[in-house]
């Protein structure tokens, strides 16, 4: 069986300099080749990695189909499953039934208060978010790609020695371009593909769900887990789309980028409350943003009054940043503004 990393290193070939394909890009190499070494003594990955070949395998030619989606859950899943052993976790695969279960249940140690270590489990909902309108956005991304390569290559062949070329990707449609309309998107993505059933398994332990968000291009940081974050280099004030993802409430007012200084920043109201507002079942939530290894992260967010329960612990322990309802964790992304400020401008 020929490998994970060749099989998509040759689709990558196949499509570059004649479209994109947004999933084959979020297929790290990297990830790609520790996955095969895996595959020998992981019966998990191994299962993971055969599914995801077999679907690559089915997807024809360049044209987008559902067998790239396919292909990348399967990924996906292999991937979660190796960065939370990577990060100290012991996780086990729960094996599909008649009714719907979490996929992952997760174990992991950590020392209470009074310094004595401890042992809990909590259970894992995996989503794979994908673009929006089913393939078609896909395929107007691949279409506006190839248009962009067609002209670059007429302008070659005119005879310019420098040319360059430019096409646009939504992922999220076209129907609203800014924060607010984001932020319904992804919360319809994720809400859409509840089920209560994934988060009451078992004998009533913590699930949390995670979300994967490493097919958009546009890599989420830490400011993102603020209700509302300066940009202060931009001079403005915007809302953190991951914490309203989580937590907002309808009628929210959502900050967005002026077009220039002295405009106003104000987008619209939210219709759509968070998904933790939405589903209290539902103990936290997780959003995994970046494709590539080491520069994927992990944002936690929980409810305050539950900062006791087993949730809180997991993604303090696992997590890149966390925060809650009450923003109690806000101030840590200024301490390290403040250091980040500190190192541009020293010695200026």
């Amino acid at each position: 069986m020929k490998s994970l990393y060749s099989i998509v290193l040759k689709k990558k070939q196949d499509v570059s300099q004649i479209t994109c394909n947004p999933t084959l890009g979020a297929m790290d190499s990297e990830y790609c080749k520790i996955l095969d070494g895996l595959v020998p003594t992981d019966a998990f990955i191994s299962g993971r990695v055969k599914t995801c070949i077999k679907e690559l395998k089915l997807t024809g030619g360049i044209d987008f189909n559902n067998h790239y989606l396919m292909a990348f859950d399967a990924y996906n899943e292999a991937v979660t499953y190796y960065d939370l052993k990577e990060r100290g976790m012991k996780i086990r695969n729960i094996p599909e039934t008649s009714s719907s279960t979490p996929d992952f249940e997760v174990e992991f140690s950590y020392k209470d208060w009074d310094e004595s270590q401890k042992t809990e489990k909590i259970f894992l909902e995996v989503k794979s978010l994908a673009y929006a309108n089913g393939n078609q956005e896909y395929r107007k991304a691949q279409e506006a790609a190839f248009e962009s390569y067609v002209s670059l290559e007429e302008k070659r062949a005119s005879g310019r020695r420098i040319c360059t070329s430019e096409y646009c990707v939504s992922p999220l449609g076209e129907k609203d371009t800014g924060p607010t309309g984001e932020i319904e998107e992804f919360n319809k993505k994720i809400c859409n593909n509840i089920k209560a059933s994934q988060f009451k398994y078992g004998n009533g332990d913590d699930t949390i769900l995670f979300v994967d968000m490493s097919q958009y291009m546009f890599p989420f940081k830490k400011e993102e887990c603020l209700p509302v974050y300066p940009d202060v280099i931009r001079h403005y004030c915007a809302s953190g789309r991951l914490w309203m993802l989580a937590f907002g409430k309808e009628g929210e007012r959502i900050f967005t980028w002026p077009e220039f200084e002295g405009k106003g920043n104000f987008d619209k109201e939210l219709k759509r409350p968070g998904v933790l507002n939405c589903f209290d079942y539902i103990k936290g939530v997780i959003f995994c943003s970046g494709s590539e290894k080491g520069k994927r992260k992990l944002y936690g967010f929980y409810r305050y009054d539950e900062q006791e329960e087993k949730t809180a612990t997991f993604l303090y322990k696992v997590c890149d940043f966390v925060n809650d309802d009450k923003n109690t964790n806000g101030f840590r992304f200024f301490i390290d503004l403040e250091e980040d400020l500190k190192k541009r401008y020293a010695g200026n």
